[in-house]
């Protein structure tokens, strides 16, 4: 399916691109607002943060890597359980990539290995070795093992028993066992406060889309003048462009890789979606200019500061590489404006239709921490870059 090019959702993590970009322009004169300082909002109510919330995002989210423990009262190998092994696979007696592993937790009859080395295990003790003669599959991901005989010699170091930790049990081994590397935390503490970092986001995301529609509703908009439009239209295409050359990519490989789509489809889109991307921006910049709202000071600086980090970017040039400084000073101040009105509008929580989009869903990426054994059947990698 051919994926969308999300005008409102080009951000910092939760802070939403709706701001715009481009030079400045006398927002003020263009949008007359209404009283927004006693709008109610209604937001879905799986966005309101609770302590339970947190628990089931944490517990849904960050505990389903299992640890590992051994059972010391049985000593042979039967279906259904998992033994740690070592492991070195050879063809025609010399070893090939990917086909050696040590201290290997494999459960038996899930079907992980080529068919032959999980059976050829079964009734086998503790401490035993065992030579097992196989055969890849003919139509085997990799050429050179394609059809090919095999040796494995596998030691059976021990059978384990597999249980996953819950949100009162979660030790800060656990964490940075599993998270350190990925997420770079490595405390129980430095976790939760990710899970309540990631639930406030979708908050304030959700409430900042709720805003937004609100203050269109009560606001209104002059008509957008042609050389506006066409500023802030190509500044939005250049900001994509931006961002395929921050990863070495021609725009039209940038498209296809990331969006599925032709150039021709990507200015279409575009063009259908620029005239609510501009409104957007000109009413946070209202806001703001009414709030006497500045891209300044230590809070500005903050703000380049985690966009960079957030970002993965090297250096402020970096960043202005994709997102010109004028772009950068309108985020700000759309965030701020949102925080500010965040303050003294009523948020009313209600239920909404059931949707594929879940208000806290997807803290992680759920990535495994699998080996890449030339043993194992093929899976096909269908996660992508962003």
């Amino acid at each position: 399916m051919r994926r969308k090019i999300w005008i409102v959702s080009l951000c910092l993590l939760a802070a939403a691109m709706l701001s715009g970009c481009g030079k400045k322009t006398d927002a003020q004169k263009l949008v007359k607002l209404g009283d927004y300082k006693k709008l109610e909002v209604e937001v879905d109510k799986t966005y309101k943060i609770t302590e339970a919330s947190k628990k089931k995002t944490l517990e849904d989210y960050f505990l389903s890597a299992p640890i590992y423990t051994e059972n010391k009262e049985k000593t042979t190998v039967e279906s259904g359980e998992i033994v740690n092994i070592d492991y070195k696979g050879t063809k025609e007696g010399e070893e090939f990539q990917g086909g050696t592993a040590e201290d290997y937790n494999l459960e038996i009859g899930s079907g992980t290995f080529i068919a032959g080395f999980e059976s050829g295990l079964i009734g086998k003790k503790v401490g035993e070795e065992v030579d097992l003669n196989l055969k890849f599959p003919e139509d085997y991901q990799t050429k050179e093992l394609a059809g090919a005989d095999v040796v494995f010699h596998v030691k059976i170091n021990s059978i384990q028993d597999k249980t996953y930790p819950t949100y009162d049990t979660i030790t800060d081994e656990y964490v940075a066992e599993n998270y350190q590397i990925y997420y770079g935390i490595s405390t129980v503490k430095e976790l939760k406060k990710y899970v309540d970092d990631f639930l406030e986001g979708n908050l304030q995301s959700a409430l900042g889309e709720a805003l937004t529609g609100k203050l269109k509703e009560i606001s209104k908009i002059s008509d957008i003048p042609k050389n506006l439009k066409e500023e802030r239209t190509k500044e939005l295409k250049d900001y994509y462009k931006g961002l395929a050359k921050s990863q070495d990519q021609k725009f039209e490989d940038f498209l296809k890789n990331s969006y599925d789509m032709t150039e021709e489809d990507f200015n279409k889109q575009i063009e259908e979606q620029a005239s609510d991307y501009i409104e957007n921006g000109l009413i946070w910049e209202a806001v703001a200019a009414k709030e006497k709202i500045k891209a300044e000071g230590k809070d500005y600086d903050k703000f380049i500061t985690d966009m960079m980090k957030n970002l993965s970017f090297d250096t402020e040039k970096d960043l202005h590489e994709v997102y010109p400084k004028v772009m950068v000073e309108r985020m700000f101040l759309e965030q701020k404006a949102k925080e500010k009105l965040a303050e003294v509008v009523k948020i009313k929580y209600v239920e909404v239709a059931e949707n594929t989009d879940e208000g806290n869903a997807d803290a992680s990426d759920s990535k495994s921490d699998e080996k890449d054994d030339a043993a194992t059947e093929d899976k096909i990698d269908t996660t992508t870059g962003k």
